[in-house]
């Protein structure tokens, strides 16, 4: 897996290199408006319905670039999580990707790359690839201007070696009122199982699991770059999860509040 990190490395330098030489009449691609950078605090870092904080809160911050004219995008990412004592409870994750529309549908198509610096994963490797997809659908003439989004996300062997991953996920996003957003999500997970799941423990009576979470959220951006949001989580697996992670309520209904400033 650690291979598949370099190659995507090497990937991005040579996007780099060859939008320097096409663009160069345009001031080149490294132009500051093609850059961001976000710093957010959270009040409990939540990936798939599960906190992947311990139900604490997390400091986290990407770095991003975006080609406007080809619809390249890079980032990199940055976050606290707690990970039982296995490594030095920080995530890091580099992605690239496309982005652009095809008729009415907006979409993006990326490849994820995480992994997980002084981890002690003798016997599995937490490090892992994914690749996702997404097509979205913005009514723009329709009262809440809804945008509707579905998207699936698939790794080949998921964290802790488990395997195949697929999610399949659908998102609706409404403009209220003062500029407020609300968000609603629903996700269907499934995880073939593996080195750390081990034959008998799935809920599915073999060794993979699998489960559906939902979030509604309100948001709403603010001045200078920064953004609020209130969302509240569900998961339909708590019962499996507090198991999975030695009795610890992870996967419990819970409201999370995420500050944010994009620079």
């Amino acid at each position: 897996m650690k291979r598949n990190f370099w190659i995507i490395l090497f990937a991005m330098a040579l996007k780099l290199s060859f939008f320097s030489v096409v663009s160069a009449e345009e001031n080149g691609i490294f132009a500051a408006e093609n850059f961001s950078g976000t710093i957010i605090f959270t009040s409990d870092y939540v990936c798939d319905g599960v906190s992947m904080s311990d139900q604490d809160p997390a400091v986290q911050g990407s770095i991003d670039y975006s080609h406007p004219g080809s619809g390249i995008f890079l980032g990199l990412w940055g976050s606290s999580w707690d990970d039982g004592g296995y490594s030095n409870d920080v995530e890091l994750g580099v992605w690239a990707g496309q982005a652009g529309s095809l008729g009415p549908l907006d979409y993006d198509v990326t490849l994820y790359y995480w992994f997980y610096p002084g981890a002690k994963d003798d016997g599995f490797e937490f490090d892992y690839f994914q690749a996702g997809i997404n097509l979205s659908h913005t009514f723009e003439n329709v009262m809440l201007e809804p945008t509707l989004t579905a998207g699936y996300l698939w790794s080949p062997d998921y964290f802790g070696e488990e395997g195949n991953y697929h999610k399949f996920i659908a998102k609706l996003s409404l403009s209220l009122v003062y500029g407020i957003t609300l968000g609603l999500e629903a996700a269907h997970v499934d995880v073939e199982g593996g080195a750390l799941t081990g034959d008998g423990n799935g809920m599915n009576g073999g060794d993979g699991y699998d489960w559906e979470y939902y979030r509604i959220g309100l948001s709403k951006d603010l001045i200078a770059g920064i953004n609020i949001d209130l969302s509240y989580y569900y998961n339909s697996e708590r019962k499996f999860f507090k198991t999975y992670y030695d009795g610890n309520d992870v996967a419990d209904p819970r409201l999370v509040f995420t500050l944010s400033k994009t620079f």
